[in-house]
């Protein structure tokens, strides 16, 4: 009888685990072809009784979600998957790795560069410090191909310049353009360590500054703000460069299109000064066809324009603030744009399913949050979730990976089913919410203006 006990108990326990090649069978609303195709490429890597460690199956399916929502190939989402196994093998919290991950899927990221990433944010968190300015600099440094000492080098001046009571954000911008610049020979940490010593020094901070207070949203003017640090721009000509922002936002014209235009110019070798340059590229982008139609919106309701360039929290923005037309123009400038996925990013260089929803209110003049985490614990906290049966243009779609993380994705209802969001291997495209596959990953939507 205790024979029989402990037989019948090793096969319910054995019934109960999970293999590798089974992960794909549970994933929600997965089509059958997708699904074999799946447990075909895993059958490939693992043996078929493998079995996954319990701590890890809800990360692991989430994952495998998580990479299907970026239409990534069945190959990409077990390579994805490995890596994070081979990670979390260095003794890194899985719930660290997981906020990291995306970072593997459009970049060749290595598992030390993710193990430092991980270590950051959780070091960030401990500490205080913003974790979507800790993602940006992680974003920056794994475009940059930056190894894993130059970005421990980098959060480490970070906290010092948060002990020395500087300018987070000065601080980073400073780091990063040195660890940019910073030779091969170079040892980061004393590169890193000199910004943050240097920092009041440093060019064109006041242009930076300039351009947030006119109503340019923060990532647009850092980006451009690194560019030109990148492009050895003279130093008197980086505040008046940066400045070119705000004069396309006085004029109703994208800041986000004129950063674009400025950084790519100042590549060219030109004698042209500032004031030229800039005017130049107003008359370029002017011509551009989104542009042209949010010209057109802005012309008539000119109280509009007023608003762009001192942006108010939502909170205090009032209902109805919303203008539908200029809203799509933004969107649609991303998307003809063929904006790249880019984790933490918010430009048309690169954007996250969080930035794309930022930045298209921002050139409303209104301001949201810059996470797709931080912007739905928002909507929570002021009532403003959306019925997701009854969504409108311009709601902000939250999705979960596989129902275990609240939010792994997240994108902006356009209509009649179909939402933008930034995938990893497209950019900036259409969803379809009629995709069962899509429909039952949303776990909630905000809306804005009523």
């Amino acid at each position: 009888m205790k024979m029989f006990f402990f037989v019948f108990a090793a096969f319910v326990s054995q019934a109960a685990a999970l293999t590798y090649v089974d992960l794909p069978e549970k994933i929600m609303s997965i089509d059958s072809l997708k699904k074999a195709k799946l447990q075909q490429t895993f059958a490939k890597n693992w043996k078929p009784a493998q079995l996954v460690e319990k701590p890890l199956e809800k990360y692991l399916i989430d994952l495998v979600g998580l990479a299907l929502l970026n239409n990534e190939s069945p190959d990409k989402c077990v390579a994805v998957v490995m890596q994070f196994c081979a990670v979390v093998k260095k003794r890194v919290a899985p719930d660290d790795l997981f906020k990291v991950i995306e970072l593997s899927f459009n970049q060749n990221v290595t598992d030390n560069q993710l193990a430092a990433g991980a270590a950051a944010l959780k070091s960030a968190q401990q500490k205080g410090l913003p974790s979507s300015l800790v993602g940006f600099i992680l974003s920056h440094g794994i475009a940059k191909q930056w190894n894993e000492a130059k970005l421990t080098a980098a959060f480490r001046g970070l906290e010092q310049a948060k002990s020395s009571k500087v300018s987070l954000v000065k601080a980073a911008l400073a780091i990063m353009a040195a660890l940019d610049a910073a030779g091969g020979d170079a040892s980061p940490a004393p590169v890193a360590l000199q910004a943050v010593k240097g920092v009041d020094k440093t060019a064109g901070w006041d242009g930076v500054e300039a351009a947030v207070a006119g109503g340019v949203a923060p990532e647009i003017a850092y980006e451009l703000y690194l560019s030109l640090r990148q492009a050895t721009c003279k130093p008197e000509y980086v505040n008046d460069l940066l400045h070119g922002l705000v004069r396309a936002l006085g004029q109703g014209l994208s800041a986000n299109r004129m950063g674009v235009s400025l950084a790519s110019r100042v590549q060219e070798a030109s004698d042209t000064p500032p004031h030229g340059i800039i005017e130049e590229e107003l008359i370029s982008i002017r011509g551009m066809n989104e542009e042209a139609r949010r010209l057109v919106v802005l012309s008539k309701k000119p109280g509009l324009l007023e608003r762009i360039n001192k942006p108010v929290p939502v909170q205090a923005a009032g209902p109805r603030m919303l203008d539908e037309d200029l809203l799509r123009t933004s969107l649609m400038e991303f998307h003809s744009s063929r904006t790249p996925f880019s984790w933490y990013g918010a430009t048309l260089n690169g954007v996250d399913g969080g930035g794309l929803a930022y930045v298209c209110y921002t050139e409303q003049g209104l301001s949201i949050p810059r996470t797709s985490d931080e912007q739905l614990a928002w909507f929570k906290q002021q009532k403003k979730l959306a019925d997701t049966s009854d969504l409108k243009f311009g709601d902000i779609l939250f999705f979960t990976g596989n129902g275990v993380a609240p939010v792994v994705h997240a994108g902006v209802y356009y209509g009649s089913g179909r939402f933008l969001h930034a995938t990893s291997t497209v950019g900036i495209t259409f969803g379809d919410l009629n995709d069962p596959f899509f429909h039952t990953r949303i776990s909630a939507a905000g809306r804005v203006g009523d």
